[in-house]
Order: C-alpha cells, then structure tokens, then sequence
C-alpha cells in the first residue's frame, strides 16, 4: 500500500510483530509533502481530535510534532514519517522517523531539556527537542528504526500522546 499524498488519503499502516498487544502503528510518509511540517501538525490534528478534549494538549502535540518534523526535514539526509502508535484504538505515541544518526546527541537534548536546571545546555541548538522534552513531561525518547516507506535505516523521535481524560 503507498503511503498518503494528503491527509485525506488513507496512510500505511504496520501491526506489530506480536498482535496479542493489540499494538497498531499508521505510517505518513512526509517526504514528498510540499510542506511537510505543516502536513504532519494537521495529520495530528485530525487523528487525535477525537481522542483528546483539550485544545491546548492538541497545541502541545502540535508544537512538538512541528519540533520534531523540522529536525527530520532539515537534519536528516533522506525520507522522513509520521507514526501514529495506538493499542486497542487508543493513540498513545506519536514518532517522526527519518534516516539521520546521531542518537547518543538528540537523547542528551532530550534528557537536557526535560531538566529545568540543564536548559542553559540547549542554548548552542536544541531548543525544538528541549521544547519536546517539556511539554511530554520528559515522555520522549530517541530509538533506532527502520523507515516503513523504503528499506533504509535511521532514527525515531517520539513523545507520549497524554490520555483522554487530560
């Protein structure tokens, strides 16, 4: 199946490799988007709307999709995705994979920019992964993947989706 042109196409999806977890994952491809930022924070947007009832938690996800789509898009050398992690139909994690490296950095960013006391770290760049890292309450992470629209390696970011009742 081709990943989404627009949002209103239907995305890749991916179920885990054990599918006892109910654990599913919808895949964007952002990389041929005309603006892919953009595209990513409306995706957002539109899948979570009815899970989340608090527009300003829907802001947040929105920074920080934003965040983490422009590292991808201006650091990353090649394909660039939103995913969507959700169990039992329920969105609990929001990833921005690409083919970058540079993980041991991203998660000192990470970690930096969920301490209050290590934001003057972050004045030399970082400040969109310490934006994440704030507004997730520390719920991020950086792991190594492999992208679901080509078979190349990278990185995910991603931060935790707060539940329905925030």
């Amino acid at each position: 199946m081709s990943a989404p042109d627009s949002v209103t196409d239907p995305p890749r999806t991916a179920d885990s490799a054990d599918r006892m977890d109910k654990r599913h994952t919808t895949v964007w491809d952002l990389t041929g988007a005309p603006h892919p930022v953009r595209h990513a924070r409306q995706v957002v947007l539109d899948q979570l709307a009815e899970h989340i009832n608090c527009p300003g938690r829907l802001e947040d996800l929105s920074v920080m999709v934003s965040e983490a789509a422009t590292n991808a898009t201006i650091h990353a050398p090649g394909p660039c995705e939103l995913r969507i992690v959700s169990h039992a139909g329920l969105p609990l994690v929001i990833e921005i994979a690409d083919t970058g490296d540079q993980l041991d950095i991203i998660a000192a960013r990470l970690a930096a920019g969920a301490d209050p006391d290590q934001l003057g770290t972050l004045l030399d760049g970082g400040r969109g992964l310490g934006i994440i890292a704030r507004l997730s309450g520390g719920r991020c992470a950086v792991h190594p993947t492999r992208l679901y629209s080509t078979p190349a390696d990278g990185k995910s970011v991603w931060f935790a989706i707060p539940g329905p009742a925030h």
